[in-house]
């Protein structure tokens, strides 16, 4: 099941990680139209969790834990599925990336100085963790507590329909504000969402979910933002390759640690871990707040 767990992390980091970089190859000439793909691609994620509740929930009360296989089945077709038209869209795209862009990238290689984002960058890492444990275990924690499969199916749809509404609800947010107080604030707002269950109050678990919801995919796009405001065109490629990488490492990581402290300490117990990560990752956040940004205004 470890195994298992840190495939599913890796596998959904890496899909991630090249959704977010196809979108950006995607419309690297047309800056106007990139913001509004960004925030339809994170909205595709919230459909993905409203398709995949709606899919597998009736097959378990149906069937009960033997139908798991079979959902698993369903979903991986699913994805398979869902996967063709990006890949066409990469094989067209390849190659497509603006020369000149890629040699000034590599001329301020030794130029590009790291100091001013470690702490967004170590943010990310903990977001990547904290997030996980949340998206992993809500749907055992609400079966663990007798809940009815309707009931499930609800928390989870209004999750995924929370995600979709993410453009709209933090536009203003991505467009105005310094982008370290988005992904500080956007942070703290995952946080609350995944507090929430840990008050056994479970007629709130629907509250919980709405605010996690519109919170967690905002994340992500304020760091794109962030590597905009802070840094050269030609620097922002190289800075978005690593920031992926660590918020992968740490989603990849996620599923497998939630789940040693799942077998050992029990569900609240990972929703507490999850928590700290997410604490320290909107307090990392704030820590850098304005001096990237002053830094490449000076210059």
């Amino acid at each position: 099941m470890s195994t298992l767990r840190l495939l599913s992390g890796v596998g959904a980091a890496w899909s991630y990680a090249c959704g977010g970089a196809l979108v950006q190859l995607r419309y690297q000439h047309d800056l106007g139209r990139r913001g509004a793909a960004t925030g339809l691609y994170f909205t595709g994620a919230g459909v993905g969790i409203v398709a995949s509740g709606l899919l597998v929930n009736p097959m378990l009360a149906g069937s009960g834990v033997q139908a798991w296989p079979m959902a698993w089945l369903a979903l991986g077709v699913a994805g398979v599925l869902m996967a063709i038209y990006p890949i066409v869209d990469a094989w067209r795209l390849r190659g497509t990336q603006d020369g000149q862009a890629a040699t000034a990238q590599q001329r301020s290689r030794l130029q590009w100085s790291l100091h001013p984002l470690g702490t967004c960058l170590a943010a990310y890492f903990c977001f990547g963790i904290g997030y996980i444990a949340y998206m992993t275990f809500i749907f055992a924690l609400v079966q663990h507590r007798g809940l009815s499969w309707q009931f499930d199916t609800w928390v989870w749809v209004l999750l995924g329909l929370a995600a979709a509404a993410v453009p709209l609800v933090w536009r203003r947010a991505l467009g105005a504000w310094p982008a370290q107080y988005t992904f500080s604030l956007s942070c703290m707002a995952t946080l609350a969402g995944a507090l929430i269950p840990l008050s056994g109050f479970d007629a709130a678990m629907p509250v919980s979910a709405a605010l996690f919801g519109a919170s967690v995919f905002i994340v992500p796009a304020s760091v794109g933002v962030l590597l905009r405001q802070c840094l050269p065109g030609e620097q922002i490629a190289r800075a978005m390759a690593l920031f992926t990488t660590a918020f992968a490492v740490g989603q990849a990581i996620g599923p497998l640690l939630a789940g040693a402290f799942a077998d050992r300490y029990g569900l609240d117990a990972v929703l507490w871990c999850g928590a700290v990560l997410l604490v320290a990752a909107a307090l990392l956040a704030l820590a850098g707040r304005g001096q990237p940004a002053q830094r490449h205004r000076e210059k």
